[in-house]
């Protein structure tokens, strides 16, 4: 079981410089799914050789894609665009957590933020103009907003307890995320400008990972109050939740597939963390990938042009990939030594990041 890959690993957010960027697009040897049919791509990531790497796979099954190739940095938390041909995500390759964005194709990897703001968990709004993020400031975590280019940040909230994981409504008036403020984690829904956020699910549990269906009538998220983390589902009220897996696993992570029929997610059922979709109902569910090398933190786009439209951005990487014409087939990779996973790992990471006590079950 991997869940370093889920989040920063061990080394928390303060890690060593890294060297220039890497090789573009690798086409790796992989094995194919055996995926429901459904459309456009997921991006997501995989310890390949223990290290966590950025991934697109085809969301119809096939072999997954590395648009990133740098074995001393850790990446995590990629976000489509909404036209398909951008992934933005956090990675620390320049010494500091930051945000960046790559083109589908692996060209144009360009850092978005400069390191005055550990910044981790970016998500692309509907329209593409902004990008919701986790900061990390003066030992907490909260939620901000930059535009897409990484200028004009703004704060959305400022408290003390830990608020990470944001999301954003398919209308883009909305912001869902996890919360820490009423002790344990749960899923909270605030407006797009900040202000007062309401409480959405209200357990014991630990409930985290929200995820707006595209007509916007429904959130999935995970949670933990039948046991084991699984995958849930529930109005944007916060009413009719409903449990989607059952299974002695880690489930998390869940994305809707972008015409609202099915939902990927993670999960360690297997012995390995694979990725998975099943249908809303969550009543048929086939492997996406089957790789042996820990796959996590999937979401799910559309499947854009692999010509993206030009983006700016305040500063452009050291040593951008070159281009890659397409997305290639691929097939099989070597099988990686697992990572145990703690008791609560979302907040326990999260916790390390902010330099508190983990949580102990």
């Amino acid at each position: 079981m991997r869940r370093a890959a889920r989040f920063w690993g061990t080394a928390g957010p303060a890690l060593v410089a890294v060297a220039a960027i890497g090789a573009a697009v690798t086409v790796l040897p992989g094995a194919a799914s055996a995926a429901p049919v459904a459309g456009g791509r997921v991006a997501y990531i995989g310890e390949l050789d223990g290290n966590a790497e950025l991934f697109v796979v085809e969301a119809a099954g096939g072999a997954p894609v590395r648009l990133i190739a740098d074995p001393t940095s850790v990446e995590a938390h990629p976000s489509f665009s909404p036209d398909g041909t951008r992934v933005v995500f956090g990675s620390n390759r320049a010494g500091t957590d930051d945000i960046w964005v790559i083109n589908l194709d692996g060209t144009g990897l360009t850092r978005l933020t400069t390191g005055d703001l550990p910044s981790i968990e970016p998500s692309f709004s509907p329209d593409g103009m902004r990008i919701v993020f986790t900061g990390l400031k003066a030992g907490n975590a909260d939620l901000y907003v930059m535009d897409a280019n990484g200028k004009n940040r703004k704060q959305l909230t400022d408290r003390s307890e830990t608020e990470y994981q944001p999301t954003w409504s398919p209308d883009g008036k909305r912001i869902a995320f996890t919360s820490l403020r009423d002790g344990n984690g749960d899923v909270y829904v605030m407006d797009a400008a900040g202000g007062r956020a309401t409480r959405l699910t209200h357990t014991l549990a630990f409930d985290t990972h929200a995820a707006f269906s595209p007509d916007g009538t429904r959130i999935a998220f995970s949670s933990t109050i039948s046991g084991d983390p699984e995958i849930w589902v529930m109005g944007v009220d916060g009413r009719t939740p409903r449990q989607l897996t059952h299974d002695p696993g880690f489930d998390a992570t869940p994305s809707f597939s972008p015409d609202g029929t099915r939902i990927v997610f993670d999960s360690d059922r297997d012995g390995e963390d694979e990725l998975y979709v099943m249908t809303v109902d969550g009543k048929r569910t086939s492997k996406l990938t089957a790789n042996d090398y820990g796959d996590t933190q999937a979401d799910w786009g559309v499947a854009g042009p692999l010509t993206p439209a030009p983006a700016t951005a305040p500063e452009a990487a050291p040593s951008p990939a070159p281009a890659v014409p397409g997305l290639p087939a691929i097939p099989g990779l070597p099988e990686v030594p697992g990572i145990a996973a703690p008791c609560a790992p979302v907040e326990n990471v999260v916790r390390e990041l902010l330099g508190q006590p983990p949580i102990v079950c």
